[in-house]
């Protein structure tokens, strides 16, 4: 039996990714995830500024800025260890770092809008100034959220060649092993 399991080794080719010409996807290339990682911390960023410049508007807008920090603290527990192995996006991390962002988006998208309705009160009672700092709070919100949502988009399609790419590599493996499976059943026949 275990000269079979040997000749099943030598005889199913190695499924080390790029080396077959069954395979279709490629993993995300190292540049490609420094760089999406790169963009995720850069808009990570602006969101905190956003968040700052949140929680100084009015009370709706305060207690938005709570949930709000909470979200950016979820995302930088994943993002900041993420930039010393980006390599681990290709994982549970990767998707995670997905939902963070169209959380974070969103976030930001309902500060938009909660700025815009407490600026047109604001404006309604008279108070010009605090209706026009309240809707540039709306305005940096609306901005981060358009960043935000545009690194979502991109990390949705890194981590879909990640998926398409481990779904190839899964394939492989498994005829590979039906093909071990088969010389073996062979051999036991023969005897």
């Amino acid at each position: 039996m275990k000269p079979l399991l040997a000749l099943c080794v030598l005889l199913v080719p190695p499924l080390s990714p790029g080396q077959t010409k069954e395979q279709h996807y490629e993993f995300p290339p190292m540049d490609q995830l420094q760089l999406l990682l790169t963009q995720s911390d850069r808009a990570v960023t602006q969101y905190e500024q956003a968040i700052n410049l949140e929680a100084r508007g009015g009370p709706q807008l305060e207690q938005s800025a709570k949930t709000d920090l909470e979200s950016l603290r979820k995302i930088r527990e994943i993002l900041d260890p993420l930039k010393n192995s980006p390599a681990a996006f290709n994982g549970p991390a990767g998707f995670l770092i997905i939902t963070g962002l169209d959380d974070a988006s969103r976030n930001m998208a309902l500060c938009m809008g909660t700025a815009g309705i407490e600026s047109s009160t604001l404006a309604q009672t008279g108070q010009f100034s605090e209706a026009h700092r309240i809707l540039q709070i709306g305005q940096s919100c609306l901005d981060t959220s358009t960043l935000l949502y545009t690194v979502s988009e991109s990390a949705v399609d890194v981590y879909g060649r990640f998926l398409l790419a481990q779904n190839d590599m899964n394939q492989q493996a498994v005829d590979a092993l039906t093909q071990c499976k088969q010389i073996i059943q062979n051999g036991c026949k023969k005897k």
